[in-house]
């Protein structure tokens, strides 16, 4: 198994529907909690979006699998 370094990388994204492409832009940070991974999503355009940001978990889960959690934070 090899075991990379996960907390405090970031990347820029982009959101596109169909035919609208960068609707919104922003950076994603990443870091492991003991309860799992946890993306930091905030957006950076356009500028009505700067006060809405979300945050998504990954779990492992008892069967094997993952649970994703997804939350708005303030």
């Amino acid at each position: 198994m090899v075991h990379t370094r996960i907390t405090g990388q970031s990347v820029n994204y982009r959101i596109s529907l169909d035919n609208f492409p960068n609707l919104v832009e922003g950076i994603v940070s990443v870091r492991k909690e003991e309860k799992g991974i946890v993306l930091d999503w905030r957006h950076l355009t356009p500028a009505w979006t700067k006060d809405y940001f979300f945050q998504s978990t990954i779990l492992l889960n008892s069967t094997g699998g993952y649970d994703l959690e997804v939350a708005r934070k303030k």
